[in-house]
């Protein structure tokens, strides 16, 4: 298997790891104590984690180069594909800005109502 392709591949299990036990903690959550006392939780808990994630993306841009590097020396990716990922820096933050204005701030929503 190619190094890119292990690396796509790592990548993607790590998401999906992660994403399937985000969804569990929430449905053990609602099922052991009811919609209502989850909904009013995760508001109490909400800024912390807002200011958490934004804190991980500016931690990610920040240190783009050496997770590039480290990833580069874990799965053995060639010169020219490390070159790209640096490069890639400034569009990661542009999507993460995206994600942020459309998912969490709820952009979409707030246009749509008026």
């Amino acid at each position: 298997m190619s190094p890119r392709k292990r690396l796509y591949l790592v990548t993607a299990t790590f998401l999906g790891s992660a994403v399937l036990l985000l969804a569990g903690i929430l449905l053990m959550s609602i099922h052991a104590s009811g919609w209502d006392a989850t909904v009013a939780a995760w508001q109490t808990v909400r800024p912390a984690v807002m200011a958490g994630k934004i804190i991980i993306m500016i931690l990610i841009v920040w240190q783009w180069h050496a997770i590039v590097e480290w990833a580069g020396d874990r799965f053995g990716l060639p010169r020219e594909d490390r070159r790209y990922l640096r490069s890639m820096r400034w569009r990661l933050a542009g999507a993460f800005a995206a994600l942020e204005l459309v998912l969490a701030q709820n952009l979409i929503g707030r246009i749509l109502a008026g």
